[in-house]
């Protein structure tokens, strides 16, 4: 029949190939034709595992990457991704902005290829809370040359971990604002008018401050 059948069992480079047909009082007719066999349709781990945080817009990652095989690829996944989330069908790609906490979970990505190959992996997916804040201390009157009691002016809850604060304008001499736990130590070693900082874990939140 001229049909070619079977699975081959190694990549193979493009090569041409002459088909000749020969019917019973021997007259012949040829054609050719290219034939390329590609390395197999394999599903690489890119990433084994991600957290995202409510309300908070997720770098693109493809956790899940096609290699091999014949293109196009077309990826699925399963189950559906948590909402606010989207999934490219053709590149793998995860964007978009988690609308809500989401325990964590396993996902299968399924691939398959031009030329009917199918492979999948899998990765695991948390989304959690949204980070807030509460304004703990408003207000905060410290003496010069003497320790401060170590206080934090702002509390967070949510958002992923780790979580790291900053503040704004700096605090007077001699005081530190602790960059893991937002708590400010120290011995302010000046004084200093009441001013309104900016403390923020991953969103300021003001507070006051002053020495005297």
């Amino acid at each position: 029949s001229g049909e070619i059948s079977g699975t081959p069992t190694v990549a193979a480079a493009a090569a041409n190939y002459s088909v000749t047909i020969t019917d019973s009082t021997n007259a012949t007719a040829s054609q050719a034709f290219s034939l390329t066999v590609n390395g197999p349709l394999v599903a690489n781990q890119m990433v084994a595992s991600k957290t995202l945080t409510a309300d908070t817009a997720a770098v693109a990652f493809t956790p899940v990457a096609a290699g091999g095989g014949t293109t196009p690829y077309t990826y699925a996944i399963n189950p559906a991704l948590p909402a606010g989330l989207s999934f490219s069908t053709t590149s793998g790609a995860i964007t978009g902005t988690a609308t809500a906490a989401s325990a964590t979970a396993t996902y299968t990505v399924n691939i398959s290829d031009g030329a009917s190959g199918a492979v999948n992996n899998t990765f695991s997916l948390t989304v959690s809370p949204a980070l807030t804040s509460a304004l703990d201390v408003a207000a905060k009157v410290l003496t010069k040359d003497t320790a401060a009691v170590a206080f934090t002016p702002m509390s967070t809850t949510g958002g992923t971990a780790p979580l790291t604060f900053a503040v704004a304008p700096a605090l007077p001499a001699g005081l530190t604002l602790n960059a893991g736990s937002g708590e400010v130590t120290g011995t302010p070693t000046a004084t200093a008018a009441a001013t309104r900082t900016r403390s923020g874990c991953c969103g300021p939140v003001d507070a006051s401050s002053s020495a005297t």
